[in-house]
């Protein structure tokens, strides 16, 4: 077994690359606010693919469809599980470029919720929205502090602390240029562990 400070130290070195790397690859073409909350026209499908890859690749699934198997049902619960997390990223490749069309200059599907059907649906999308980022964040930074813990006996809050705040830094200084590039970095470095 790894000590917890040897884990705990590889993980920041490498959050800490991860984190430069974003913030060197966001200094150009952040001009604005535009720039800062969108991508607009300047990320290829590899990117958005890389994203996704990243997004949906997270520690939590290593746990969450293993667990659900084993405590909710069996093979079903997994089944169930997948077309949960898949149905959706599906649906929004159909609806996607319908709101692209209505809503040219849009960022977002709640932005979609307020010119479509107005405030009271903005809100409540908003809600929805902000409710499942923030269990969605829950999931990954749990899952991420639950497999150090078993692998190396970190406590949890510390790798939360050092991941989430790598995280937060660079977000809050690149936007989501400097997400997008570092969701690139993630899946090359997903891929081969998952093709091994």
């Amino acid at each position: 077994m790894v000590s917890a400070g040897v884990a705990l130290a590889v993980t920041f070195v490498v959050v800490a690359l991860t984190a430069a790397a974003g913030i060197a690859a966001s200094r150009r073409g952040i001009e604005g606010v535009e720039d800062f909350i969108s991508a607009r026209n300047t990320v290829g499908g590899g990117s958005l693919t890389a994203t996704i890859v990243a997004s949906s690749m997270g520690a939590w699934i290593l746990f969450s469809p293993a667990e659900a198997g084993a405590a909710f049902g069996g093979l079903s619960a997994v089944v169930g599980y997948a077309l949960g997390s898949a149905v959706p990223l599906a649906a929004y490749s159909v609806l996607g470029p319908r709101i692209r069309r209505l809503i040219p200059e849009g960022h977002s599907l709640t932005e979609y919720a307020y010119v479509r059907y107005g405030p009271t649906m903005y809100a409540f999308v908003l809600v929805i929205s902000v409710a499942y980022m923030f269990t969605f964040l829950a999931a990954e930074l749990t899952g991420i502090a639950g497999g150090l813990e078993v692998v190396a006996g970190v406590p949890a809050w510390q790798t939360a602390v050092v991941v989430g705040g790598a995280v937060l830094l660079y977000t809050a200084y690149g936007g989501l240029k400097a997400s997008i590039f570092t969701d690139a970095v993630q899946t090359l470095v997903i891929l081969p562990l998952l093709a091994v």
